[in-house]
Order: C-alpha cells, then structure tokens, then sequence
C-alpha cells in the first residue's frame, strides 16, 4: 500500500500532488492545494514581523511577513492629531511604499491582513509598530566622476569614494578606517547584461554615450553589516545618509558628456514585452494546436483550456509583469486568470538576455508552475504514481534558463518506508529526511500566492 504524503507549511496553502494519488485533504478547485485548518480560519492573525526595508527624504518601503488566508494587507499611518492609527493603504502583497512623507521627520505604521467576507475586507490583528524616521533632505555636496557618468553626494556627509573606469563606489569614512568595512554602495555602467551577476546587482537604468554605445546601470548594495555595531545600537546617521540616501545620490547620476542616462529604462515590462504578448493573442485567438505552440516555445496548456473550457479563452489566459530574481528587471508571467485570492499557475515564464525577451520554461497540468511570495518559482509535478515533488526554481540572470535550488521529492520507487528525498542543485543521490523535516523545510519556502493576471482580452 502506497503512503500518503501531504506538503504542508506552517503558514501557508499546502501544495498538493493529485495526480500522483497520495493526497488526502480536501482540494480547492483547479488550484492543486489544499487548505490547512489554520489557513481555512476567518481569523487572521498579525503579521509575523514587519520593518522599513527601505527609506529617503519622502518616502519609506515596509514589508511583512504573509499571513495565511489573507486576501489582501492593510497599512496604518499614525495620526498624531486624532492619536489613532488610520487607514493609508490595501495591497494584494507583502511590501507597500510610503510616499509623500516630510524630510527628517519621525512616523509610525501597522499592518493588519485582510479577508474578504460578504464583499467587503475584514482585518485581522494589527503588526507591532513599525518606526521610520525619513532621512533629511538631500543637498548636494561634491560631484565625483568615473570616465563614463557622475554622481553628486550629499553635503555634510563623511565619505572615501573609490573609483575605476567604469565604476563609483562608497563608504562611509568612520567604518572603513576602523576595518568595519564601511561600503554603502557601488554603481558600475556594464556594456553587457551578462557581465553582472544579478544576484546582488540591480539595474536602475540605461545610458546612452554619444556614440551610440548602451550601458546598463547597475547598483550593489552590501550583503552584511558595515558598520560598528558594538558602538552603535542602530545605524549611524551618517552611514545612513550613504546607504539609505543612495536613492537621492543616483538620482542626480549624469552620463559623461554628449551622452543620456535614463532611469528605469529597460526595466519594466511594459516596455520589453510588447512582441510577445501580441503572439500569445493570435495564438489564443487562432486556437493553435498543442504542436504549433510547443514549435513556438510556448505551453501546450493552451489547447487544452481552449477545448475542455466554455467561452473565450482571451478571459481565462492573463499576463502579468514582477522581478524575480532582483536583477532590477521585470520578468513577463502567462498563467491562469483566477477569481479571489487562490493561488493560481503559471503556464510561461520570460525573461531578458542580452536586452531581449527569451523565452525561460513551460509548466503543464502534471508539471505545474507557481509562485512563492518572494521571486522563487515552484514547480509542482508528477512524473508517475510513484514520484512526485516540488522543485524549487530561480529565474537565471541574462539567460533563457530557471536554476533548481532544491527538489522536495516523494519516492516509493526508491524507499517504500520512508519516500521523502531532498535534491540539492545537481546532487544525484539526495538527502534521505523524515516526514516532518521535509515539510518543515519545505515551510521556509512561504506562501505559494495569488498572482493578478491581465487577460489578453483586455489587450488592445
């Protein structure tokens, strides 16, 4: 007799392998998953941390961790007149900008998740306080240049610059000379997308020189402390004006002379994916076979929704844009217009290489595609009644490829008392785990979410 596995999370929708026939809970229509009791309660807990992940002169950048159940989040702003915490805004994610806030000015925030009931969003328990205090206004200091472009840093501040040909980075002075390292940030103009990384490098834009030559404009940020914090409980203001303030200092970022910088430019996908919406359109429209869509690189998903489905099938296949895997620059998501807040698939995923859409993976019904709430990509499959799992996927920088990270695996082929595997990247023998140490470590994962597809029919 084959076990049963179910793929829980502490905090979220179960993923569940129907098709391999190992799966007991109760499943939520079309979606795979199925609701855990803590998800299906109307009472939604507070968000387990919240904090400002990123602030300037005006605005702050709050994130929190998911809530299962949620619908949408709620974020309160802090009247100090009226001495109550009041509505600013709902967001479907787990991250919401703050914007028009005063220079130098201290404020205060919660979050609450939301659920929809009888057509209208109930909260749940409000986050502990989030405190921002916004940087104070920028002013312009001294302007450094490398050979290609410019930056002006603000006044007052304490800082080394370090500079090469194509490239400015900076520290804050005090950190540096007592070997706490001190970087806040590095700016390079790259000729070529495949000459960053894109794991912490992240595009803010294109320059132009006179001659016609583009450049990607890339900003690193450091990956741990850099600053004393035996001496300082919080970050030092003048670090912060480095590290924070790197938002206003490459706002005044200028390309050398004769040539253009634009910020936001080859970023957003809006602007890289005009062509191949227009494809899937007519490929929606005509109805194309599954062989003519697997010639164009696209799921043969298409087919079948089209014949098993009543009414136009433009209404039922969306698009939507998100980076996944922070490189600055918008990957394009084809997947399933889904009611509500269930989690819904992804039938193609693209992305950019070399400045052009290429196309990166298909899922299907029994290799399924969805997406946790931080960029990761979970592939849901069954390749027989006896194998079945959750790969974990990241987009690959500047390649028409997703990278496994880790293969949550169900095997009774290979162990018919304890079939739970984990794969790491191109590990062939995989380690043999429990139970509950596969599912606990398939919980770190988050949340598969509800992605907001367009449908095509709405394309003009």
């Amino acid at each position: 007799m084959k076990k049963k596995i179910i793929i829980k999370t502490a905090a979220f929708v179960s993923a569940v392998l129907l098709s391999a026939g190992v799966v007991s809970l109760p499943v939520c229509q079309d979606t795979g998953f199925a609701i855990t009791a803590e998800a299906a309660s109307s009472k939604l807990a507070a968000p387990s941390y919240a904090f400002c992940s990123k602030k300037s002169s005006d605005s702050a950048e709050l994130m929190w961790g998911s809530v299962s159940g949620a619908d949408a989040y709620r974020v309160y702003k802090y009247n100090a007149s009226s001495k109550k915490y009041e509505s600013y805004k709902t967001v479907k994610g787990t991250s919401c900008t703050v914007t028009g806030l005063k220079p130098g000015k201290s404020y205060s925030f919660k979050v609450a998740a939301l659920k929809k009931s009888n057509g209208k969003y109930v909260a749940g328990t409000k986050s502990e306080t989030v405190k921002v205090k916004t940087l104070k206004a920028f002013k312009a200091g001294d302007t450094v240049s490398c050979s290609l472009f410019s930056i002006t840093l603000p006044a007052g501040a304490d800082y080394v610059v370090e500079k090469e040909k194509n490239s400015i980075s900076v520290y804050d002075r005090e950190a540096k000379e007592s070997n706490w390292g001190g970087f806040a940030f590095n700016v390079t103009a790259y000729a070529k997308p495949s000459d960053y990384s894109g794991m912490m490098d992240a595009k803010i834009g294109e320059m132009t020189t006179s001659s016609g030559k583009v450049y990607d404009i890339v900003v690193r940020y450091p990956s741990d402390v850099q600053y004393d914090v035996e001496k300082y409980s919080d970050m030092p203001a003048n670090y912060e004006s480095l590290y924070y303030g790197s938002e206003d200092i490459l706002k005044t970022l200028e390309s050398g002379k004769g040539g253009s910088y634009v910020a936001g430019a080859g970023m957003k996908g809006e602007e890289l994916y005009g062509d191949v919406l227009a494809k899937y359109k007519t490929a929606l429209d005509e109805k194309w076979d599954s062989n003519k869509l697997e010639d164009e690189d696209m799921s043969p998903v298409y087919n079948q929704i089209a014949q098993s489905e009543k009414g136009s099938i433009l209404s039922k296949v969306g698009y939507a844009y998100s980076d996944l895997n922070g490189d600055g620059i918008d990957e394009l998501l084809i997947g399933e217009v889904a009611k509500g807040s269930k989690a819904n698939m992804v039938y193609d995923i693209y992305t950019m290489a070399d400045r052009k859409p290429v196309h990166a993976a298909s899922g299907w019904f029994r290799s399924s595609m969805y997406l946790f709430e931080y960029g990761m990509i979970a592939n849901v499959y069954s390749s027989s009644a006896y194998e079945s799992g959750v790969r974990i996927l990241e987009v690959v920088h500047n390649e028409a490829a997703l990278s496994t990270q880790q293969d949550f695996r169900y095997d009774y082929s290979a162990d018919e008392e304890n079939p739970w595997f984990i794969y790491y990247l191109d590990d062939e023998e995989g380690e043999k785990v429990s139970e509950e140490d596969f599912n606990q470590r398939m919980s770190n994962y988050g949340d598969f979410i509800h992605i907001d597809f367009t449908p095509f029919s709405s394309l003009k």
